[in-house]
């Protein structure tokens, strides 16, 4: 693997642990139980993990498309509307089945598109210098 995936893995990896543990300081110090938010922490990350894993997917499908402006703006939308819809689904499903804390599960969720931000910014400003 690259050397930029693996500190991009690292600084998540970094982040996350330091969020994970914040969110389990706020939860023993709230009488919340600690099990419950980290089984919320960590789907809120398996959220996160299904989005990019269909970013991945559309990523490659535009890599092979032959440099077709039709397909790439139609692989665009339909990654947006599989996105839309495996977000809703994701959240409809863990706010249905599981007792979980769903103001975490959110919480970490945005959490984690906030670290993204943060590592695309910082490189992609190494990147252009």
């Amino acid at each position: 693997m690259s050397d930029r995936l693996i500190n991009n893995i690292k600084l998540y990896l970094y982040f996350f642990a330091v969020f994970i543990f914040l969110s389990l300081i706020y939860s023993y110090s709230k009488n919340i139980p600690l099990i419950l938010t980290l089984k919320s922490v960590l789907y809120g990350l398996l959220i996160f993990i299904a989005l990019n894993a269909v970013d991945l997917y559309f990523y490659i499908r535009v890599k092979h498309s032959f440099n077709n402006p039709r397909i790439d703006i139609l692989f665009a939308f339909y990654r947006l509307v599989v996105k839309l819809f495996l977000l809703v689904f994701c959240c409809w499903y863990c706010f249905s089945f599981f007792e979980l804390n769903n103001k975490i599960v959110i919480i970490s969720f945005v959490i984690v598109v906030i670290f993204k931000v943060l590592i695309y910014v910082k490189y992609g400003i190494n990147e252009q210098k």
